[in-house]
Parts: structure tokens; C-alpha cells; sequence
């Protein structure tokens, strides 16, 4: 209840500034994202990778996630690569920005959601 997508800024923080948005975060392990598979498959489950540097389970690899900001035309960012990319799509700095209607098996969504407030 009351989320949104992440803005760029919010999915970085929580990739944890580094090459990639895995518990090693320089260096892609094979153990530590779903990427390079049979796009026949689909997506492996989130929980069956490490958490990150922050904590944060499945941003690399898995499906690309969409963003809230977009590139002035109405194109929204997708961040993260998926099961069927290669290591190259997977670094935390590459986006891409397909037309708003894109639809795939390989694209999702995660919400952030803003702190409760801890009075109530």
C-alpha cells in the first residue's frame, strides 16, 4: 500500500553502488544472479540468489525492472537485465528505455515504499 516504482537514484542506492547489484558487487558470479539462460525457461525464483550489499534480493538478473523516470519523450528506464542476457546487460549502469506499451516475459516491477511512521 502506498508504493511506487523506484526512481534511477532510488534503484542505484539500493544496487548498492557498485559494478553490479549482487552480494559480491564487482565481480557477476554465476551463483549470485539468473542471467544467460533459455529464454524457454523464464525467471529463476528471487530467493534462489544471495541478498545484495543492502540487502535486496533479484536486481540483477531475473526480469528487468521498470523505473519511474523517464527520458523526456515518455520512455520509461528498465534497470537490471534478465534471465536470458548476457553479463554485459547486467551491470548496474546499462538501462535501456522501450516504448512505454513494451511488454515481456522478461520484464516485472518492484514498489518502493515509503517508511512507516514508527509513532502510529
Amino acid at each position: 500500500k502506498g508504493g511506487d516504482l523506484p526512481t534511477n537514484n532510488q534503484w542505484e542506492k539500493a544496487c548498492g553502488d557498485k559494478k553490479y547489484c549482487t552480494a559480491s558487487g564487482d565481480k557477476l558470479k554465476a551463483s549470485e544472479a539468473d542471467y544467460e539462460k533459455s529464454y524457454a525457461r523464464g525467471p529463476a525464483n528471487v530467493d534462489a540468489f544471495p541478498d545484495n550489499v543492502n540487502g535486496v534480493k533479484g536486481m540483477t538478473g531475473g526480469v528487468w525492472e521498470w523505473t519511474k523516470d523517464d527520458t523526456g519523450d515518455g520512455y520509461k528506464f528498465i534497470r537490471g537485465g534478465s534471465w536470458g542476457n548476457f553479463e554485459w546487460n547486467l551491470r548496474a549502469d546499462y538501462r535501456l528505455s522501450p516504448h512505454p506499451d513494451y511488454r515481456s516475459n522478461n520484464v516485472g516491477f518492484r514498489c518502493v515504499v515509503p517508511p512507516q511512521d514508527s509513532k502510529k
